[in-house]
């Protein structure tokens, strides 16, 4: 009959499978990558939210482009612009970089790379809007997010330095302490880019 000393302790067996459990159960409970311009969807590779990602930027840089006009004045309006066109150049590399891995079987760590740089893209403009009053809105956010969740996708074949770090959380954060910032200057960040959506038709 065991003592109540052995009664009391976890089997080296059972701690295993207990961990195990746990871990299932974080992975299997993970909610899924939010479409850009939508409510959450399941996303059944790291390409379909890549096509999500540049198909929503197609439209929606030029449309915040056309309200920026606006509602930014002379001369900033023309650096959002010109944050706007390297989020615009950005995504085109993205672009080729897909292309080339969905037709000829390419290298998916460029996409990794040029994925990246539309991200670090977005976060730039998020600052440049952030220094003139605005904030990135919520279409752009999702899209920054999508494009974080396809860094973290394709970190284990492409950054073995990356360890635990993450692009979503870390991406997150940037875009948070951007509007701290502001808040902390008094500034009340408009949100008029919350409006974007697509043309009709589209």
């Amino acid at each position: 009959m065991p003592s109540t000393a052995s009664r009391g302790r976890t089997s080296p067996v059972a701690f295993l499978l207990l961990v195990a459990s746990i871990a299932f159960s974080a992975i299997a409970c993970r909610p899924p990558t939010p479409a850009p311009d939508g409510p959450p969807t399941v996303v059944s590779s790291w390409t379909d939210t890549a096509r999500t990602v540049l198909s929503t930027l197609e439209w929606a840089v030029p449309a915040a482009k056309a309200l920026v006009a606006v509602i930014v004045p002379d001369p900033a309006n023309v650096l959002v612009e010109r944050a706007l066109d390297g989020v615009a150049d950005a995504a085109g590399r993205f672009q080729e970089s897909l292309d080339a891995y969905e037709s000829r079987g390419g290298d998916r760590c460029a996409a990794y790379a040029a994925v990246g740089g539309v991200h670090s893209a977005l976060v730039g403009l998020a600052q440049v809007l952030a220094d003139h009053g605005v904030a990135l809105g919520r279409v752009l956010e999702r899209v920054a997010d999508a494009a974080a969740a396809i860094v973290d996708q394709l970190v284990p074949a492409c950054d073995r330095d990356a360890g635990w770090r993450s692009a979503g959380r870390d991406g997150d954060l940037r875009l948070r302490a951007i509007e701290a910032t502001a808040r902390a200057r008094g500034l009340v960040l408009r949100r008029d880019l919350d409006g974007l959506h697509p043309p009709s038709g589209r």
